[in-house]
């Protein structure tokens, strides 16, 4: 069923903008390592106060532990059989831990995400999956402002 991504009540499609309002998706830039996570933010496209998208994390196991890491650049790593775009490193100088959730009953993780009107917000998100071996989502651009 559609979701309501931007939270004003109307479905949100892709696809089908007849029966739906438009939504739109930051851009994927692939890069998932081992798993089934997958990470997207669609809804409206958020370069104003008013604008709200959904970031949705789906492919976790049931009150799994999952990580949101956020990059101001790409860098590609081996990880885990996989390749991590963002290297989950505290170290790192472009490294920033965002926050940690639980999966909720159908391993997705869900919460808003408010646009702005300030300058132009570039940074790269990706989520990792707690567990032995660690998953790795796929990779957004994330794009917050104008």
């Amino acid at each position: 069923a559609p979701r309501d991504f931007d939270g004003n009540a109307i479905a949100g499609a892709i696809s089908d903008m007849s029966a739906y309002e438009f939504i739109k998706c930051q851009p994927d830039v692939g890069y998932d390592g081992p798993g089934h996570l997958v990470l997207s933010v669609c809804g409206d496209d958020l370069t104003t106060a008013s604008s709200t998208a959904t970031l949705l994390i789906t492919g976790a196991s049931v009150n799994q532990a999952v990580s949101l890491i956020a990059s101001l650049g790409v860098d590609l790593t081996p990880y885990n059989g996989g390749l991590c775009t963002l290297v989950p490193d505290l170290s790192a100088p472009n490294f920033i831990y965002l926050a940690s959730f639980n999966a909720n009953l159908t391993g997705e993780v869900t919460f808003p995400i408010n646009g702005g009107i300030h300058n132009l917000s570039h940074v790269f998100m990706q989520a990792v999956g707690a567990g032995s071996p660690k998953i790795v989502s796929n990779a957004i651009d994330m794009h917050i402002g104008n």
